[in-house]
């Protein structure tokens, strides 16, 4: 097969950097053993037109800043998709950078849809917020082949926008996570994009400064890809809280510094307002850590309640800190949801999801 996969995103994107980037690369670099795979990324800086491991990556618009970035991706795919030869067409969407791909082509596509976006885009952005709502109702009507990660997310296309033809397929980790020791430190930690909205960092600044005077020498450790005016706010915001001196803010970690920190810390916090899948999740789980998180699709499947850890009511940091409470005083509960975590990580193979990914898109093909 001759694929042209369409995403923003790219792992090495100072502006982003998330799960569908990991997603992209793992799956697509076994594909490309028997598969010719273009990939179409976002331009940022230091960006190039390259090969890497077997996949041609093309570096789409300008890489000035993040805004510029999005807009002249939007409106430079299409070129892409009329200049490439291909047999299959993969757009990985995004709200706030839609290539409208099904203008472009009458062959055969697919939509990856890692998570809906829906009112959130207007409660995040006031007044810019209409156009990825609106590009989100739009890609998810004019699809014919959709794949999603999330049962939820399935489910909801299936009964809100009667798609009948929704594909769902897990994401995967790094499989050395497995292998390393567990220890227990005193922090917790997030590992991940650090979006204050979407990731919820200020409910989860607000859940732990309730815990602070019970736990005066407990750390939080906040890590991950982020801008610097990120950054800066997050810090803002745990001095509103009067936590600044139990707060760590570490930013674009290499892999061996996020293996420390997922292998070190107590639990893990994930209180997302909406998520995909939660890679993040399953990072932690497969550290053999108890994941806190909130009770919205796409972390419901990486969380099992009660089970690998605990889910609390959305946006809820009241909720969120009792849960955060009941893993600090219950030693023995924490251990026990994070081996079965653990456990449970094992079903999670990058190989096995790329296999299943390769027999679907011959499918698609096949059906044309």
């Amino acid at each position: 097969m001759r694929i042209l996969h369409l995403i923003y995103d790219d792992l090495d994107n100072p502006w982003c950097g998330g799960g569908g980037s990991q997603r992209c690369w793992e799956i697509n670099r076994r594909l490309a053993r028997h598969h010719q795979i273009t990939i179409a990324t976002g331009n940022f800086p230091g960006a190039k037109d390259e090969e890497k491991n077997g996949l041609r990556f093309i570096r789409v618009g300008s890489a000035k800043n993040y805004l510029l970035s999005r807009l002249s991706y939007t409106f430079g795919a299409r070129y892409v998709i009329q200049k490439e030869d291909f047999d299959l067409l993969i757009d990985s969407f995004s709200a706030f950078a839609p290539t409208f791909s099904s203008f472009f082509t009458d062959k055969p596509k697919i939509l990856n849809f890692y998570h809906l976006l829906g009112s959130h885009a207007l409660i995040k952005y006031p007044l810019l917020g209409f156009f990825p709502f609106w590009a989100e109702r739009y890609a998810s009507r004019s699809y014919k082949n959709i794949v999603v990660i999330s049962k939820s997310v399935q489910e909801l296309l299936e009964t809100k926008f009667k798609k009948e033809r929704v594909y769902f397929s897990p994401t995967g980790f790094d499989s050395s996570l497995l292998d390393l020791p567990v220890g227990e430190e005193n922090y917790l930690l997030y590992l991940g994009r650090l979006d204050i909205y979407m990731k919820g960092l200020d409910l989860l600044l607000e859940a732990f400064s309730s815990l602070s005077p019970r736990y005066p020498h407990l750390k939080l450790i906040l890590a991950g890809k982020s801008q610097k005016r990120d950054a800066r706010a997050l810090a803002q915001l745990a001095l509103q809280n009067q936590i600044s001196d139990q707060i760590e803010i570490l930013i674009n970690l290499d892999e061996e510094q996020k293996k420390r920190l997922l292998s070190g810390c107590l639990f893990f916090c994930m209180p997302s307002r909406f998520e995909g899948w939660g890679i993040s999740a399953m990072e932690a789980a497969a550290c053999g850590k108890a994941v806190v998180g909130s009770d919205i699709p796409g972390l419901r499947e990486a969380i099992l309640q009660e089970k690998t850890g605990i889910l609390v009511r959305p946006s809820d940091p009241e909720a969120l800190s009792q849960a955060m409470l009941r893993l600090l005083e219950d030693a023995e509960f924490r251990k026990e949801l994070g081996l079965r975590a653990k456990e449970r990580a094992r079903e999670f193979s990058w190989d096995a999801i790329a296999r299943e990914m390769e027999r679907y898109y011959q499918r698609v093909l096949s059906e044309q």
